[in-house]
C-alpha cells in the first residue's frame, strides 16, 4: 500500500504541475458568466439556468481534465524513460497502474469539490439558498468522469496523448448516446446489425446511467435504487477497464 501511495501523490502533484487550476479558473468565469449575464435574460428561470450550467460545467470540465491529463499518466513515464526505473524496482505493474489511477481520482476529486464550492455560492448569491440535493449530480459526475479515467489511463498505456484522448473523448460521447443506441438496436429486425448494437451498447460506458442533472434541474424526486445501481455499475466497470489495462501493460517490453 505504501508504495501504491507513494505513486499515487507523485501523480497528484504531477497533476496539480499540469495547468490544471486553468479548468478551475474556467468554471468561475462560467458561473459569473451565468449569473451576470444569462440570468438577467431569463423569465424566472434564472435558478434553473443556473443549476444546468453549473452542473453541467463541472461535468464537463472535470471530463476533460481527465481526458487531457489521464492519457499522458504512462506515456510520459515511457518517454522519460523512468518507467525503466519503476519496473526494475520490486514494484508490480499493477500497484503502478493502481498508483496512477489513484492519484488522477485525488486530483479529479479535488477540482470537482473546488468547482462544486463555486457553484453552491453561485446558488446562494442568487437564490439565497443552496439545496442539498444538489450535491448528489456533483457526486454523480464523479462517478462519470472516475469512468473515463479508468479509460484514459487505458489509453495511455497503448498509445500516444493525442490518440488516447481523440479515443476517450469519442467513447465518452457514444457513452452519453448508448441509451440511444440500444433504443435504434430495439427497432431492428433479428440479425448481424442489432447484434453489434447490442453488442457495443454493453461495451460502452453508459453514460446516462450516471446522469442525475436533469432531477436536480427541474427539482424531480431521485431514484434511490438508481444511484446504487450507478455505484456497482462504475465499479465494476472501472475494474475491469483496470484489469484489462494490467494484462495488456504486464505484456510490454520497455527495454
Amino acid at each position: 500500500m505504501n508504495k501504491i501511495w507513494a505513486i499515487a501523490q507523485n501523480t497528484f502533484i504531477e497533476g496539480l504541475r499540469s495547468k490544471t487550476l486553468y479548468a478551475l479558473l474556467a468554471y468561475l468565469f462560467l458561473i459569473l458568466f451565468s449569473v451576470t449575464a444569462l440570468v438577467p435574460l431569463t423569465l424566472g428561470e434564472h435558478s434553473r439556468i443556473l443549476r444546468d450550467f453549473g452542473l453541467a460545467g463541472i461535468e464537463f470540465l472535470s471530463i476533460m481534465l481527465a481526458i487531457v491529463v489521464g492519457t499522458t499518466l504512462v506515456y510520459k513515464e515511457v518517454e522519460k524513460r523512468t518507467i525503466h526505473v519503476i519496473v526494475s524496482k520490486p514494484v508490480e505493474r499493477f500497484y503502478f497502474l493502481l498508483g496512477k489511477y489513484l492519484g488522477m481520482e485525488l486530483l479529479l476529486g479535488l477540482m470537482i469539490i473546488l468547482m462544486t464550492l463555486i457553484f453552491a455560492a453561485g446558488v446562494l448569491i442568487l437564490d439565497g439558498k443552496f439545496p442539498l440535493g444538489l450535491l448528489l449530480p456533483a457526486g454523480m459526475a464523479f462517478l462519470k468522469v472516475s469512468v473515463i479515467n479508468s479509460i484514459a489511463l487505458f489509453f495511455s498505456s497503448l498509445s500516444s496523448p493525442i490518440l488516447g484522448a481523440v479515443f476517450t473523448f469519442c467513447l465518452y460521447l457514444a457513452g452519453t448516446l448508448s441509451r440511444d443506441i440500444l433504443s435504434q438496436a430495439q427497432l431492428l429486425p433479428p440479425g448481424l446489425i442489432k447484434t453489434i448494437l447490442k453488442l457495443f451498447y454493453y461495451l460502452l460506458p453508459n453514460m446516462g446511467n450516471l446522469d442525475l442533472k436533469n432531477q436536480a434541474v427541474f427539482d424531480q424526486p431521485v431514484l434511490w435504487p438508481q444511484v446504487w445501481w450507478s455505484l456497482s455499475y462504475s465499479g465494476a466497470y472501472i475494474l475491469t477497464v483496470l484489469m484489462i489495462t494490467s494484462l495488456i501493460f504486464e505484456k510490454k517490453d520497455f527495454k
